[in-house]
């Protein structure tokens, strides 16, 4: 059997077309050094860029091969909690017990002694509408002004639901976004004890799709610790916390990303234009 080699992607962003010329870049590159690739997603794989559906259907199938992962990252989590709130399209679903819906999140923080649930839900009505949200269901030819129109192929909505905030290998740990380390141990605890979910799980998991400061952020067993979620310039390692920065805004017309940890090496592919 051949050796496998991981390469991690930055956040896609429905831009199809750039992933695939990625992808085959990371395939010649296995290619050339006689390795099979393992092809993870640091997670927002939707919303912005034209085309979310082809690339939901692409991991859908990779993952069926057993050449692709993906984790969930802040917009995967944004649409889903839009469905829970909004629609009836997860009633036959299980919705993640670890996520936070957008009910929990309005009861446990300090918005509920400034507004009513109804004010602030109207709010979050177009949060994900406006944040890219518009651009996935266009991919899927609905109406994003008609819920009631809405549906999505078989196994989409299963697909999302069952990402995980995070994704170990031998030489990384991959989050979505920065991770702080109490947030990191709380949630490899929760996931290898599959203990109740508390409201510090919940925090932990949300804090690993969100979060952008360094403060907090360290070293964590030896493993370099990849994540996306802030559209940067150029790949950045910050050596002393042992982290990587992979997501290079490829839907605001920067580049799309890949980091090979075996080889320690960056691949990449320039976006065809700005979409968002």
């Amino acid at each position: 059997m051949k050796l496998s080699w991981s390469y991690i992607v930055g956040d896609i962003h429905g831009c199809f077309e750039e992933y695939l010329r990625l992808e085959e870049k990371i395939i010649r590159h296995s290619k050339k050094n006689r390795v099979r690739p393992f092809i993870i997603s640091v997670g927002d794989i939707i919303d912005r860029g034209p085309d979310s559906k082809g690339l939901i259907d692409h991991f859908i199938k990779g993952k069926k091969h057993g050449t692709h992962e993906a984790i969930m990252g802040n917009h995967e989590s944004f649409m889903l909690c839009y469905l829970e709130c909004f629609t009836n399209l997860l009633q036959k679903k299980r919705f993640p017990r670890w996520l936070s819906t957008y009910k929990e999140r309005f009861e446990y923080g300090e918005r509920k002694d400034k507004m009513s649930w109804e004010d602030y839900s109207m709010t979050l009505k177009s949060l994900w509408i406006d944040q890219g949200g518009r651009e996935t269901l266009n991919s899927y030819g609905l109406d994003p002004d008609d819920e009631s129109s809405w549906s999505f192929p078989k196994g989409h909505l299963s697909f999302l639901l069952n990402l995980r905030p995070l994704f170990e290998i031998k030489k990384a740990i991959i989050t979505h976004a920065l991770p702080i380390k109490k947030d990191l141990l709380n949630t490899r605890s929760f996931f290898d004890s599959r203990k109740r979910v508390t409201s510090e799980v919940k925090d932990s998991i949300y804090s690993l799709l969100w979060n952008r400061l360094l403060e907090g952020v360290s070293k964590f067993k030896g493993k370099t610790l990849v994540s996306g979620h802030t559209p940067l310039q150029k790949t950045t390692r910050h050596k002393k916390e042992g982290v990587i920065q992979i997501d290079t805004g490829c839907y605001a017309g920067q580049r799309l990303t890949a980091w090979c940890p075996e080889a320690d090496k960056v691949l990449f592919v320039r976006a065809k234009k700005r979409y968002f």
